[in-house]
């Protein structure tokens, strides 16, 4: 009786065991989904000093290849980092997608909801606790997590980073601006290094700007829009919408999205609108990284995008998405998009240099706009005035191409020629491909330049 009664000691025991883990499991997870884990604590990782470990290869950033420092970056600066997690089953992902884009499969046009993308995809719970427990031992603030467990923000010091992944953070001077850069890959520690793809925000070299040179030019001759610009029948007359617009579509029941990374007067869209009878105006702002909806230098931008897509499909809804102008709110705003999953079609006027981005933040973007893809999601993204020479260093263009234009994943447009024609028609011709050819008014034309990028080529697509 004795061995008996221990004997089912020992399965209550275990039983209580088990039940404690998965209730734990429960409550760090609700917390993952629904607030910081900067309350968690965890002592089970060593120090970095105590341990073996690697540095994950492709943060250096192009465009400072020539640049030497200049000194080294102030060690209480506040940078806003982000580890991004490696997606689970990635070759499995690659080869689903092959699969929805081929007409032969039966998984053509078979698209992913966000949970079926989370549930075969996306990085584990207990790789998001790995990571987090890592980075909060190292002192950083975890501030985030994306709800597909990608992108784990926080903020540290530039002391904290440097100790915390073995580098150092140099100023440099490019152009105008002095921007900050890690002098080497970051370390971490075997226990997450096949975890980690990559952390952001070791450098400020990123730094989005509306893609277009349209501000800088006259236009050859004014067209009958208010203050010489274009009217919506001109739009439609050029891409050929009239038809559609005539038979009824729209775009009512389709939810456009917008990138953006600053503010818009709501008064100048209604104003528009008014103007050329598109009635009101379904739009929703999602604010993220804290951003707000205040009228910046750029917010002409976002008003010609906004208009644009009135003009085209009056009765779609809008969701404008306006994030923070720097890597982490870059990336955030895109994952955002995709883990929302509302918007079919979304249009991003914005961009870089592709040589102002490192190997491993284009690898993030990659990731992203994969998901995007699994769902069905098209982003079109400008490819730019300048056609294949994107980077202008002091004067001095260089053979490169824009980002996101250059994903594979993401249609790059952008630079055509407009010609008036009799009876307020216009036509649309292709821009070449020297500096400068061609001046858009909008981000989703043809750019007929082809150069090399990391991932891809920016061809030329002759839609919007």
């Amino acid at each position: 009786m004795m061995e008996k009664s221990r004997s089912l000691h020992d399965v209550r025991y275990w039983l209580t065991r088990v039940v404690t883990g998965i209730c734990t499991g429960i409550v760090l997870l609700l917390l993952i989904n629904l607030a910081p884990l900067s309350v968690v604590a965890y002592s089970e990782i060593p120090q970095r000093s105590h341990v073996q470990g690697l540095r994950i290869p492709g943060h250096a950033v192009p465009l400072l290849e020539e640049h030497k420092p200049i000194g080294p970056t102030a060690k209480e600066q506040t940078l806003h980092l982000a580890a991004v997690l490696k997606l689970r089953d990635e070759a499995g992902l690659d080869a689903l997608l092959a699969a929805q884009n081929n007409p032969t499969s039966p998984l053509y046009h078979h698209y992913l909801t966000t949970q079926e993308f989370n549930s075969q995809f996306a990085p584990t719970l207990a790789s998001v606790l790995a990571v987090t427990a890592y980075l909060q031992q190292q002192g950083i603030q975890i501030t985030s997590i994306a709800p597909n467990r990608l992108l784990i923000d926080g903020s540290a010091t530039v002391a904290t980073a440097e100790h915390a992944f073995a580098i150092s953070i140099n100023n440099y001077q490019l152009k105008a601006r002095v921007v900050y850069a890690a002098n080497t890959d970051p370390y971490v520690p075997d226990a997450v290094s096949g975890i980690i793809q990559t952390i952001t925000g070791l450098n400020n070299v990123t730094l989005y700007r509306p893609t277009n040179l349209q501000r800088q030019q006259r236009p050859l001759h004014p067209y009958p829009g208010p203050n010489g610009g274009f009217t919506p029948d001109e739009l439609r007359n050029a891409y050929d919408v009239t038809p559609l617009i005539e038979t009824k579509m729209d775009g009512k029941g389709q939810t456009v999205g917008l990138f953006e990374l600053d503010g818009y007067n709501p008064a100048d869209i209604a104003t528009y609108r008014q103007q050329f009878h598109l009635g009101l105006l379904n739009v929703s702002n999602v604010l993220v990284d804290g951003a707000t909806n205040t009228v910046g230098p750029n917010a002409i931008e976002v008003t010609l995008d906004m208009e644009t897509v009135s003009a085209l499909a009056p009765g779609a809804a809008q969701k404008v998405y306006i994030g923070i102008n720097n890597a982490a709110g870059i990336n955030d705003t895109y994952n955002r998009i995709v883990t929302d999953n509302v918007a079919k079609v979304i249009s991003v006027s914005w961009g870089e240099c592709e040589l102002a981005s490192s190997a491993s933040r284009l690898d993030t973007l990659n990731t992203i706009f994969k998901q995007g893809a699994a769902q069905g999601q098209t982003f079109f993204a400008a490819s730019g005035d300048s056609g294949a020479y994107d980077c202008n260093d002091n004067g001095v263009q260089s053979l490169a191409v824009d980002s996101p234009a250059d994903n594979p994943y993401v249609v790059g447009v952008g630079g055509p020629r407009y010609a008036r024609i009799p009876k307020g028609r216009m036509s649309v011709k292709s821009a070449g491909v020297g500096p400068c050819s061609g001046v858009s008014f909008m981000s989703w034309v043809v750019e007929e330049a082809k150069a090399h990028t990391s991932h891809a080529r920016t061809t030329r697509v002759a839609s919007i």
